[in-house]
């Protein structure tokens, strides 16, 4: 049976001990057990995640969230001035003649999707370089599909 370091020095310490006609050392109490994770419908403790604090300070948030929104305004700008100067029609939004607030408006549940993917990649520690796969509907749609047909096919 193998003694650990540290029961054996006791046992050596405690026979000394007791030939010299002190008391015995106590024995070491054995620690508690580790608590169980507590995992409930929302959260998991054993998860390691990082404060919303920091995942709003975060650059790699940012990041995404700045390119959703560039991708957007690229499309939305290129539609306007298809719109304003050669009276082109816009197909995706009703009315066929929007405003750039319109155009604008139109965006949003994209952008809420992005933020929220992103917000919770950077909150559970998700690796960095699968960030920008997260803009690849955006930039397809808003890039290759949106603006620049309208330079191609309206100017």
């Amino acid at each position: 049976m193998k003694l650990s370091l540290k029961l054996f020095a006791m046992f050596v310490l405690t026979g000394v001990m007791w030939a010299q006609g002190r008391e015995p050392l106590p024995l070491p109490e054995p620690l508690p057990p580790a608590p169980a994770a507590k995992c409930g419908p929302w959260t998991c403790y054993h998860l390691q995640t990082i404060p919303t604090k920091d995942v709003f300070k975060s650059k790699a948030f940012w990041a995404i969230n700045v390119g959703d929104w560039a991708t957007q305004a690229f499309d939305a700008e290129m539609t306007h001035a298809g719109l304003a100067h050669h009276r082109c029609v816009e197909k995706n939004i009703n009315p066929p003649y929007p405003s750039r607030a319109d155009l604008y408006k139109a965006g949003w549940k994209e952008d809420i999707a992005v933020a929220g993917v992103a917000f919770i990649w950077v909150k559970v520690k998700g690796p960095k370089w699968v960030m920008p796969l997260f803009l690849t509907g955006p930039v397809v749609g808003h890039v290759f599909k949106g603006g620049l047909p309208w330079y191609e096919n309206c100017w």
